[in-house]
Protein backbone atom coordinates (compact mmCIF):
# COMPACT_ATOMS: atom_id res chain seq x y z
CA UNK A 1 0.00 0.00 0.00
CA UNK A 2 1.26 3.55 -0.79
CA UNK A 3 0.25 7.28 -0.86
CA UNK A 4 -2.58 7.89 1.79
CA UNK A 5 -3.81 4.28 1.88
CA UNK A 6 -4.65 3.14 5.47
CA UNK A 7 -5.93 0.14 6.99
CA UNK A 8 -6.95 2.63 9.68
CA UNK A 9 -10.02 1.76 11.11
CA UNK A 10 -10.30 -1.50 9.56
CA UNK A 11 -12.18 -3.11 12.68
CA UNK A 12 -12.69 -0.68 14.85
CA UNK A 13 -14.86 -1.61 17.53
CA UNK A 14 -15.50 -5.36 16.75
CA UNK A 15 -16.48 -6.46 20.42
CA UNK A 16 -16.91 -10.14 19.15
CA UNK A 17 -12.83 -10.45 17.38
CA UNK A 18 -11.17 -12.11 19.68
CA UNK A 19 -7.17 -12.70 17.88
CA UNK A 20 -5.67 -10.59 15.06
CA UNK A 21 -4.46 -13.92 13.42
CA UNK A 22 -1.69 -14.21 11.37
CA UNK A 23 -1.21 -10.88 9.50
CA UNK A 24 0.21 -11.13 6.04
CA UNK A 25 4.01 -10.08 5.04
CA UNK A 26 3.23 -6.40 3.76
CA UNK A 27 5.06 -3.51 3.81
CA UNK A 28 3.28 -1.00 4.50
CA UNK A 29 3.99 3.06 3.67
CA UNK A 30 0.95 4.82 3.83
CA UNK A 31 0.81 8.32 5.67
CA UNK A 32 -1.50 6.83 8.60
CA UNK A 33 -0.20 2.85 8.47
CA UNK A 34 -2.46 1.14 10.97
CA UNK A 35 -3.44 3.78 13.58
CA UNK A 36 -7.34 3.21 15.21
CA UNK A 37 -6.77 -0.39 13.56
CA UNK A 38 -8.46 -2.57 16.42
CA UNK A 39 -9.55 0.37 18.83
CA UNK A 40 -12.11 -0.29 20.99
CA UNK A 41 -12.27 -4.19 20.12
CA UNK A 42 -12.99 -5.10 23.62
CA UNK A 43 -13.08 -8.77 23.00
CA UNK A 44 -9.71 -8.92 21.86
CA UNK A 45 -7.54 -10.99 23.98
CA UNK A 46 -3.92 -11.70 22.02
CA UNK A 47 -2.63 -10.31 18.77
CA UNK A 48 -0.51 -12.88 17.29
CA UNK A 49 2.24 -11.18 15.80
CA UNK A 50 3.17 -7.51 14.28
CA UNK A 51 6.58 -8.87 13.02
CA UNK A 52 5.25 -9.45 9.12
CA UNK A 53 4.59 -6.11 9.04
CA UNK A 54 6.84 -3.39 8.02
CA UNK A 55 5.44 0.05 8.53
CA UNK A 56 6.34 3.63 7.60
CA UNK A 57 4.98 6.97 7.86
CA UNK A 58 3.79 9.91 10.19
CA UNK A 59 2.13 7.99 12.54
CA UNK A 60 1.63 4.58 11.78
CA UNK A 61 0.82 2.79 15.12
CA UNK A 62 -1.15 5.32 16.65
CA UNK A 63 -3.94 4.22 19.07
CA UNK A 64 -4.33 0.63 17.34
CA UNK A 65 -5.03 -0.93 20.12
CA UNK A 66 -6.41 1.56 21.90
CA UNK A 67 -9.31 0.32 24.46
CA UNK A 68 -9.07 -3.10 23.76
CA UNK A 69 -9.81 -3.62 27.39
CA UNK A 70 -9.33 -7.79 27.00
CA UNK A 71 -6.00 -7.55 25.48
CA UNK A 72 -3.89 -9.88 28.00
CA UNK A 73 -0.80 -10.83 25.31
CA UNK A 74 0.88 -7.33 23.53
CA UNK A 75 2.29 -8.16 19.77
CA UNK A 76 5.30 -9.04 19.22
CA UNK A 77 6.88 -5.81 16.83
CA UNK A 78 9.71 -6.20 14.66
CA UNK A 79 12.27 -3.16 14.33
CA UNK A 80 12.34 0.50 15.79
CA UNK A 81 8.65 1.60 16.94
CA UNK A 82 8.31 5.00 15.73
CA UNK A 83 5.62 7.47 16.37
CA UNK A 84 3.31 5.22 18.95
CA UNK A 85 1.16 7.34 20.69
CA UNK A 86 -1.82 6.08 22.42
CA UNK A 87 -1.01 2.70 20.94
CA UNK A 88 -2.21 0.41 24.03
CA UNK A 89 -3.97 3.18 26.18
CA UNK A 90 -6.81 1.49 27.68
CA UNK A 91 -5.89 -2.08 27.30
CA UNK A 92 -6.54 -2.78 31.01
CA UNK A 93 -5.90 -6.67 30.91
CA UNK A 94 -2.32 -6.07 29.66
CA UNK A 95 0.52 -7.00 32.43
CA UNK A 96 3.39 -6.86 29.89
CA UNK A 97 5.04 -4.76 27.44
CA UNK A 98 6.39 -6.18 24.45
CA UNK A 99 9.93 -5.31 24.40
CA UNK A 100 10.10 -1.90 22.91
CA UNK A 101 12.40 -0.44 20.56
CA UNK A 102 11.60 2.71 20.78
CA UNK A 103 13.21 5.89 18.21
CA UNK A 104 13.62 8.90 20.74
CA UNK A 105 12.96 10.97 17.61
CA UNK A 106 8.84 10.24 17.00
CA UNK A 107 6.37 10.38 19.69
CA UNK A 108 5.06 7.75 22.17
CA UNK A 109 3.12 9.89 24.33
CA UNK A 110 -0.22 8.07 26.06
CA UNK A 111 1.85 4.48 24.76
CA UNK A 112 0.23 2.53 28.37
CA UNK A 113 -1.72 5.64 29.26
CA UNK A 114 -4.57 3.70 32.11
CA UNK A 115 -2.92 0.33 31.60
CA UNK A 116 -3.78 -0.64 35.27
CA UNK A 117 -2.29 -3.90 34.97
CA UNK A 118 0.59 -3.31 33.22
CA UNK A 119 3.85 -4.41 35.74
CA UNK A 120 6.45 -4.60 33.52
CA UNK A 121 8.50 -2.64 30.84
CA UNK A 122 11.26 -3.43 28.95
CA UNK A 123 12.72 -0.76 26.14
CA UNK A 124 15.98 0.51 24.70
CA UNK A 125 15.42 4.29 25.76
CA UNK A 126 18.79 5.56 26.22
CA UNK A 127 17.72 9.37 26.71
CA UNK A 128 14.64 11.60 27.23
CA UNK A 129 14.05 13.72 24.56
CA UNK A 130 11.75 15.93 26.05
CA UNK A 131 8.15 15.98 27.57
CA UNK A 132 6.18 16.02 24.39
CA UNK A 133 7.73 12.86 23.19
CA UNK A 134 7.41 10.75 25.88
CA UNK A 135 4.26 12.72 27.71
CA UNK A 136 2.24 10.66 30.37
CA UNK A 137 3.49 7.30 28.22
CA UNK A 138 2.92 4.93 31.28
CA UNK A 139 0.55 7.26 33.34
CA UNK A 140 -1.64 5.09 35.48
CA UNK A 141 0.01 1.59 34.78
CA UNK A 142 0.40 -1.36 38.12
CA UNK A 143 1.21 0.60 41.48
CA UNK A 144 4.49 -1.54 41.19
CA UNK A 145 6.20 -3.48 39.11
CA UNK A 146 9.80 -3.56 36.69
CA UNK A 147 11.28 -1.16 34.23
CA UNK A 148 13.97 -2.35 32.48
CA UNK A 149 16.32 0.32 30.22
CA UNK A 150 19.94 0.20 29.73
CA UNK A 151 22.31 1.68 32.47
CA UNK A 152 22.66 4.68 30.29
CA UNK A 153 19.29 5.89 30.72
CA UNK A 154 18.80 9.06 33.57
CA UNK A 155 16.25 6.91 35.72
CA UNK A 156 16.08 9.56 38.33
CA UNK A 157 13.00 11.24 37.29
CA UNK A 158 10.05 9.45 38.86
CA UNK A 159 6.74 10.45 36.38
CA UNK A 160 4.41 9.36 34.32
CA UNK A 161 6.52 11.06 31.27
CA UNK A 162 9.47 9.29 32.01
CA UNK A 163 9.92 5.91 34.40
CA UNK A 164 6.96 5.49 36.57
CA UNK A 165 7.01 5.49 40.42
CA UNK A 166 6.72 2.17 42.29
Amino acid sequence: LKNDSCLGSMFEGCTLLKSTGKLPRVQLVPRWGMEYMFRNCTGLQYDDDLTAITLNGENPYRAMFMGCTSLKVAPKIAGVLKSASSMFSGCTSLTEAPYLRLDPDYAISGLFFCCTSLSKVQCNITTWKDSYYSNNWLRNVAATGVFICPASLDTTTRDASHVPEG
